[in-house]
């Protein structure tokens, strides 16, 4: 992708080697930018080998302890990409250091570097009077964003599911898939039964919607919301992941309170929480847009939930 002047633009993706990030990188590079990836020291080196197999430069080094790679990343992008964030960071990391910090990092090296520019990816229900620490946390990062003197797109996309390129998959999805195929698990519990209503967003559709974004000033200052042609329960989410698994098991409502206790004990001992509270609040929540962007950024194209979910059909087979 070349700019009016006829260079080539760069984008420097941050959290390149998670799960939104394969898929963007790979459609950035296939729409002709240039893509410097950073990721952290603690990154699978099969993941790092996959950003490189798609020409991506590809440098390691840790936004908050300002590594030298960090900067050589950041010299000569037009745009910087945040893809950073977890419901359910690992011990000893906040969420307030994941979305917080990083995003202020990211902007102070930015204004370094001269990158005019920054795209941050949250997440629906993103508000100032959220009621977890995920959402309150990615605000805090949007307003930070908007206070700089960058010019800023933030994208908040609602559930994501799918996988069409790499080897990450929605933390979320995966965990239904684990619980559906374990052959000790008679039931698939859900926080109270899955009534809360998704809009699960393809995530090859959302790659080219952020794609959109960077390739247009015209959403520059804009909050975009981006969810996917449907509006379900979870619970229908999961019975449709079973089909396509060839699985059928019955639904076990879990209260919401029974839930919670159960998080509180897994984020005391376990290094990654299988659950936590911000989950389980999550679960009692809607997660649908109010104002759906897709496909005005698409062309009018979106992929069916059913279709998104054939990816995962080869997961019953292994």
């Amino acid at each position: 992708m070349t700019s009016a002047a006829g260079k080539r633009q760069t984008i420097v993706v941050v959290g390149a080697s998670g799960y939104i990030g394969g898929h963007l990188v790979s459609a950035l590079i296939e729409k002709g930018f240039a893509v410097n990836c950073l990721v952290r020291p603690s990154t699978d080196s099969r993941e790092i080998d996959f950003l490189r197999s798609l020409s991506a430069q590809t440098y390691v080094g840790d936004l908050l302890q300002m590594d030298p790679s960090v900067s050589v990343a950041f010299r000569g992008a037009d745009t910087a990409v945040n893809l950073v964030g977890s419901v359910a960071p690992p011990k000893g990391q906040s969420l307030d250091d994941l979305h917080f910090r990083v995003t202020q990092a990211l902007v102070n090296e930015c204004l370094l570097q001269q990158v005019p520019r920054v795209l941050l990816v949250t997440a629906l229900g993103t508000a100032d009077d959220a009621k977890t620490k995920y959402q309150s946390t990615k605000w805090k990062a949007e307003q930070h964003v908007k206070a700089s003197k960058l010019k800023s797109i933030i994208a908040r996309p609602s559930l994501i599911v799918g996988r069409a390129v790499g080897r990450r998959d929605s933390k979320l999805i995966k965990r239904y898939c684990d619980l559906i195929l374990d052959p000790k698990r008679p039931q698939v519990p859900l926080i109270e039964g899955g009534e809360n209503k998704v809009q699960p967003l393809y995530v090859g559709d959302l790659a080219q919607a952020l794609v959109a974004l960077l390739t247009s000033d015209a959403y520059d200052g804009r909050v975009v919301e981006l969810g996917g042609p449907e509006v379900i329960t979870l619970r229908r989410l999961v019975e449709m992941l079973m089909s396509v698994l060839s699985v059928n098991k019955p639904i076990k409502n879990v209260p919401a309170p029974l839930a919670r206790l159960a998080a509180f004990f897994c984020e005391l001992v376990q290094n990654v929480p299988l659950v936590t509270s911000d989950q389980v609040t999550l679960s009692t929540q809607h997660n649908i847009c109010r104002e759906n962007r897709l496909q005005e950024l698409t062309g009018g194209r979106s992929t069916p939930l059913h279709q998104a979910l054939r990816s995962y059909a080869a997961l019953s087979q292994q």
